[in-house]
């Protein structure tokens, strides 16, 4: 039976970056993951305040040096095919981390996933985690490949398997953002000039979805339709047997400056598509549990937000693991990393929904108000977690705004299980699911 101070389930950014964490602070850790850690992946764009966390845990110098594509802003695109003036990251970003890096994710996740275990953190490579181990409401390890793992805490970085929320019935969609995604890879395409060339584009579509492109290295780009489902799968068209391949055909279509820079390229790669990919989890952990990265939730990706916030939460997340094993109060802790993980994903997220407006645009806020481009810069950043009550009144103006989704709270309802209430006690489930699964 093997023990450790925090378990780490999952070897994306979020777990490495957890596990890292956790390690420089002194506990024991293991770290599992399912793949051998050559995994592909989706998700490549990086923004400025990834750097933060990478430095942090000691990987930045070593992300730096690793040949990834230099991504120094971000443009629009219209449905025209027109492109907007760079969000440059460096006109409000003066500290050097003023530049991101487009990353091909199998190399990326596999430097992370070698430097958590250079932090000394246990590893075991193609492992499946099965199940959480639970004893009297509280989460104490996992079963992984058959066998028990006892933790103080355990972190959940599953990602979009979500073990906790397939566990716990914990997954809640945003009802506002079921899109779906097809995408693939290309060679031999045009880049922009300069140190354009690296940028991420979102290039709109009239059906109110949009194309991202995004140059990863070894002279490929990625390129993804975003849409409704009607959009990409219309009911009454036939789209035969290779219905990825039809669906981003038609959408290619529609987009002017996507069909321009690729002409002449080739396709190096299958379609590959995701569907209804917005949710969030319920809570953000529970007794002995903290949820990160996409285990916790996941975004519209419009403005590359994923791998940020994994890199966030996880060190966060390895952060409070390492205070609530030394000692520190654990329901306060669950309850402020909650609070603040759910309100940063919550301002760009409203700035995900105010996009898909029609009466929404970027120049027409800043038309007004001449501040507002510092707000969306440091939006497109990473700075999520600054005040933006100011610029998004003004973007009511424009739009209608969300209700808050979710929450990511813990400590009211564990505080209430704790005072005998089985009805708001968060693993009640979970405890259900364990118990006629053994």
């Amino acid at each position: 039976m093997a023990t450790c101070d925090v378990l780490v389930i999952g070897g994306g950014p979020a777990g490495s970056t957890a596990a890292a964490a956790a390690a420089r602070r002194g506990v024991a850790v293991i770290q599992v993951e399912k793949t051998d850690g050559n995994r592909y992946h989706i998700g490549e764009s990086l923004i400025p305040f990834c750097a933060y966390p990478l430095r942090r845990i000691g990987v930045y110098d070593a992300v730096k040096v690793a040949g990834f594509p230099v991504k120094y802003g971000v443009q629009f695109v219209g449905t025209s095919g027109a492109a907007s003036r760079p969000f440059d990251f460096f006109q409000y970003l003066m500290d050097g981390s003023a530049v991101a890096w487009q990353v091909w994710r199998a190399d990326f996740d596999r430097l992370l996933l070698d430097h958590a275990r250079a932090q000394g953190v246990e590893q075991r490579r193609g492992a499946a985690a099965e199940r959480f181990l639970i004893d009297r409401g509280r989460v104490v390890g996992a079963v992984v490949d058959g066998q028990p793992i006892h933790a103080r805490m355990t972190i959940d970085c599953t990602g979009r398997d979500a073990l906790a929320l397939r566990s716990f019935a914990w997954r809640e969609r945003d009802p506002g953002l079921d899109r779906w995604a097809v995408w693939t890879y290309f060679t031999g395409h045009r880049l922009e000039s300069g140190i354009d060339a690296g940028n991420t584009f979102v290039c709109s579509l009239p059906c109110g979805g949009w194309f991202w492109w995004i140059p990863v290295g070894r002279d490929r780009v990625s390129v993804g339709a975003v849409a409704k489902r009607e959009s990409l799968f219309p009911a009454d068209l036939d789209l035969g047997e290779d219905r990825l391949a039809a669906a981003w055909q038609r959408q290619f279509a529609m987009q002017p400056w996507i069909r321009d820079h690729l002409s002449g390229a080739e396709r190096v790669e299958p379609f590959r598509s995701t569907n209804e990919y917005a949710y969030r989890a319920r809570y953000c952990g529970a007794p002995g549990l903290i949820l990160a990265g996409d285990a916790f939730g996941f975004l519209d990706p419009i403005f590359s937000s994923g791998v940020f916030l994994a890199l966030w939460s996880g060190e966060s997340a390895g952060h409070v693991a390492a205070d609530i094993v030394a000692g520190g109060a654990e329901l306060s802790r669950l309850d402020a990393y909650g609070s603040r993980l759910g309100n940063a994903i919550e301002s760009i997220r409203r700035l995900v929904y105010a996009f898909y407006e029609p009466t929404f645009a970027f120049s027409r806020i800043m038309a007004r108000d001449s501040d507002a481009r510092a707000d969306i810069s440091d939006l497109l950043n990473g700075n999520f977690a600054r005040d933006y009550q100011d610029f998004f009144r003004q973007v009511e103006d424009f739009c209608p705004l969300p209700a808050p989704f979710g929450h990511g709270l813990v400590a009211a309802r564990a505080a209430a299980a704790a005072a005998g209430d089985p009805q708001h006690q968060p693993v009640a489930q979970a405890t259900q699911h364990a118990e006629s699964s053994q």
